[in-house]
């Protein structure tokens, strides 16, 4: 590590080598996994609780009425930085909510409770639709 930057030493067979040297540098993006049309969600969107893995979903018109979420036990496949795919437990549609982060920890307890206290501050906040494209990331989280 230099810097910050890991570098690794790799060997590549290259179709066609016009233009490049002995020596010569580059970067590469290496693509671990990737999936076409699959349902994903952000990340912070997806929280870890024992085994399982839980969304917050709105209910009807949760957005201007206190009360209308529900926590959802999810399935997911692979992930990067931003985004987790959801294998099983959402419908392309449905809305989940992201966590926010507030100063008082004891209104968001009484605001949600059993919404996994301590791990996560309060639910309240903007909604995310579900979204559904391509997903090219990295394993499990």
């Amino acid at each position: 590590m230099n810097n910050g930057v890991a570098t690794f030493d790799v060997t590549i067979l290259l179709q066609e080598s016009k233009g490049i040297r002995s020596g010569m540098t580059g970067e590469a993006v290496i693509t671990v996994q990737e999936k076409q049309g699959v349902l994903y969600v952000p990340i912070e969107a997806v929280q870890k609780r024992g085994d399982q893995y839980m969304v917050i979903t709105a209910s009807g018109n949760a957005r201007n009425t206190e009360g209308n979420i529900q926590m959802k036990q999810v399935e997911v496949g692979i992930s990067n930085e931003d985004y987790i795919e959801i294998t099983n437990g959402l419908s392309e549609g449905e809305e989940v909510i992201l966590p926010t982060v507030t100063a008082n920890q004891s209104q968001q307890l009484n605001r949600f409770p059993g919404a996994f206290p301590g791990e996560m501050g309060g639910f309240q906040g903007g909604g995310s639709r579900v979204g559904s494209r391509n997903s090219t990331g990295g394993g499990n989280r």
